[in-house]
């Protein structure tokens, strides 16, 4: 909760600097609706192997400043239910720069660090791509990000220091008003770890989660 209320400061912050540098913030309150979580393991891992549910709450905000440098950041909670039922929280910092600036298509480079924990697991990570904007009409736009990087993966008693980790999300936006719209998209999060036990390998597991996503969009 604390880190909510962090989030929420900085989500008028980036308000306020986007009003000052005349670029717009954008606000979102959005959810994975349907996701899964699919396991498939190796080794002693392959008991574990099989589909969960996935339900994440998310809030988030971002914003362009002096026409060039991107800021943003996000939060999540909510729940992955198999043969047990877990607690789950997401929250991600980004910083980039924009590459190209045209009037119907933004391409930025970002840097995310991301940081997902379980009640049995947790997954950090500093990640490196783009992020891309295609607008259709001053109404509607698309904006896709895909990030990858080498992660932290901890579950008791494993441990692996050197996880491949991926982030595919897209967002169609439509905007109903001046400043508040619908936004509908797909997010899919892909990592790999290895279960090493006094040094000897007794198995890996590839892990994707995410789903479909409705929500709001509101630009300050």
């Amino acid at each position: 909760m604390k880190f909510l209320a962090l989030l929420l400061t900085l989500v008028l912050l980036l308000a306020g600097l986007a009003t000052g540098a005349s670029a717009a913030t954008l606000g979102y309150l959005d959810g994975i609706v349907n996701g899964t979580v699919e396991k498939d393991g190796t080794g002693a891992l392959s008991a574990q192997n099989g589909e969960d549910d996935l339900k994440v709450t998310i809030i988030s905000a971002g914003t362009l400043i002096q026409d060039r440098y991107k800021l943003g950041a996000e939060y999540g909670v909510g729940s992955i239910a198999g043969a047990s039922k877990e607690d789950v929280t997401l929250w991600t910092v980004k910083a980039g720069y924009r590459l190209i600036d045209a009037t119907a298509f933004k391409l930025d480079a970002i840097v995310a660090p991301l940081n997902i924990k379980t009640d049995s697991s947790s997954l950090k990570a500093t990640l490196l791509g783009v992020d891309l904007a295609q607008y259709f009409s001053t109404k509607l736009f698309l904006t896709v990000s895909y990030v990858v990087g080498d992660g932290k993966y901890e579950k008791s008693p494993f441990k692996d220091d050197s996880a491949p980790v991926s982030f595919f999300r897209s967002k169609l936006h439509y905007l109903l008003t001046d400043n508040l719209g619908l936004v509908a998209g797909y997010s899919t999060l892909k990592y790999e770890f290895d279960a090493v036990l006094s040094g000897i390998s007794v198995g890996s597991m590839d892990v994707t989660m995410g789903g479909p996503s409705l929500g709001l969009v509101y630009k300050f």
